[in-house]
């Protein structure tokens, strides 16, 4: 069965949305869709925050962009993607805190870069350079595990303790 909606730009595959969520969402709808839900006063316009946010969102990128432009091919990237991706996440309200030290569970180090806000038990956050691929161990240094696979094992042990 098929639900016809008003929405043309959303094309929803499978079912982990349903279609008829769509509509419910453009109309405001769904709780958690007001300017309070949002940290916001109940006055602002939540239509005009998520603009300036988009604005906020392409200046960063259009910066990052020309810091790159500017680096060494061979150059990893690590520095200007970390604060591209800090000043992004903060604009969204959180607060990442770059982790000085790795974590060392089960005698195991995880080497995860960041925090979403300061505290060990907070979520981590890793941001490594935009030309480093996720799922290849970096080629200097001794990392054991690619940032995927590092992030990943880190969550299964954290999720046993």
């Amino acid at each position: 069965m098929s639900v016809v909606s008003a929405i043309t730009a959303i094309q929803i595959e499978g079912n982990l949305l349903a279609p008829d969520m769509a509509s419910l969402l453009s109309t405001g709808s769904v709780k958690g869709q007001q300017s309070e839900d949002f940290g916001l006063a109940k006055t602002d316009k939540l239509a005009d925050e998520i603009a300036i946010a988009w604005g906020d969102a392409k200046a960063y990128w259009a910066a990052f962009q020309r810091k790159l432009a500017r680096l060494q091919q061979d150059d990893t990237a690590t520095t200007i993607t970390r604060e591209w991706a800090v000043s992004l996440l903060e604009s969204f309200g959180y607060k990442p805190t770059l982790t000085r030290q790795a974590e060392e569970v089960d005698g195991l180090t995880y080497a995860i870069s960041h925090r979403s806000e300061a505290g060990e038990n907070k979520p981590p956050i890793h941001i490594i350079g935009c030309r480093l691929k996720l799922d290849q161990r970096p080629p200097s240094g001794t990392p054991r595990l690619s940032a995927h696979g590092l992030v990943q094992e880190y969550l299964v042990i954290l999720n046993h303790l």
